[in-house]
């Protein structure tokens, strides 16, 4: 899908975050590495609106992820450049705090979100935006889960199962989701369901 970003394109375009190469080094040619800049962004086109429920991103492994920190992803319809909120952008998720490099991060929205455009800013001065990849997606079935439960009994929703509520020093069950599912955004969600939005496969 097309994408720009705000710093210029340079020897590593905005498009290489959505080549399909999840190669995490410099030399493979595969990141989108920019320049230090005030409130840098980076943008994709989904071509059409879709409902987006969350966003991976993959980071250099190489060095420089602390430079992707407290960064914001906005999901809305408008092509302008900047100034996301006043012209409609609804925010999918605040990532507060800084990404290491090589990690793969995966930003759940608080909730579904239609836009034709997504959007990753870093708001600051001398901020540089660094993807290697970043990959977007569509739950298009989902259950709530969460809801406490007695041992060895059985979950209300599907895909779900009684489990001890992790981190709890006291014996709470809770239902989690199921192996060959994914927890997106507080619900469970087949992997085969999880539809990618940004690559074309």
């Amino acid at each position: 899908k097309p994408a720009i970003r705000s710093n210029g394109q340079g020897a590593y375009p905005a498009s290489l975050a959505t080549d399909q190469d999840i190669s995490q080094l410099i030399s493979s040619g595969s990141c989108s590495i920019g320049v230090p800049g005030t409130d840098p962004w980076w943008r994709v086109d989904l071509e059409k609106p879709q409902a987006v429920r969350s966003v991976k991103i993959v980071t250099l492994s190489e060095c420089c992820g602390h430079n992707l920190h407290d960064y914001d992803i906005y999901v809305g319809n408008s092509a302008a450049n900047g100034s996301f909120i006043s012209n409609g952008y609804a925010l999918c998720k605040h990532h507060a705090g800084t990404v290491s490099s090589g990690d793969v991060v995966v930003d759940n929205c608080t909730s579904i979100i239609t836009g034709r455009y997504i959007v990753i800013q870093i708001i600051g001065n001398d901020k540089t935006l660094t993807l290697c990849e970043v990959q977007a997606f569509n739950a298009r079935e989902s259950v709530a889960i969460y809801q406490t439960c007695e041992r060895n009994s059985q979950c209300t929703h599907s895909r779900t199962t009684c489990r001890p509520k992790r981190g709890s020093l006291k014996e709470v069950y809770t239902c989690e989701c199921e192996t060959f599912t994914r927890d997106v955004g507080s619900v469970c969600v087949p992997e085969a369901d999880m539809e990618p939005l940004i690559q074309n496969i």
